[in-house]
């Protein structure tokens, strides 16, 4: 999708000190920000998020989310509509 202007990645991970310190070697530095005591955020790059929340006893057990920033959402739904027709 063209039109696509930012990206959220939500997912649901395990013991909080573990995620910080996978992710921070991942991108090579702590989260952007961490507004809550089980939740911490890295831009991925600008208008792209990765979310973590941290602490769940079945991590990612169907509880990530992506979201899309697009300038149209009408425009957006149409196309992923008549993408889905034509699987």
């Amino acid at each position: 999708m063209a039109d696509v202007r930012g990206m959220t990645i939500a997912l649901n991970a395990g013991e909080f000190t573990e995620v910080l310190d996978f992710y921070t070697l991942v991108f090579g530095h702590g989260p952007d920000t961490a507004p809550l005591d089980d939740f911490l955020e890295w831009q991925i790059c600008p208008g792209s998020w990765l979310q973590i929340s941290t602490g769940h006893d079945r991590p990612g057990a169907n509880n990530a989310r992506v979201r899309l920033e697009v300038d149209n959402i009408e425009v957006s739904v149409k196309r992923l509509t008549l993408s889905l027709i034509h699987i």
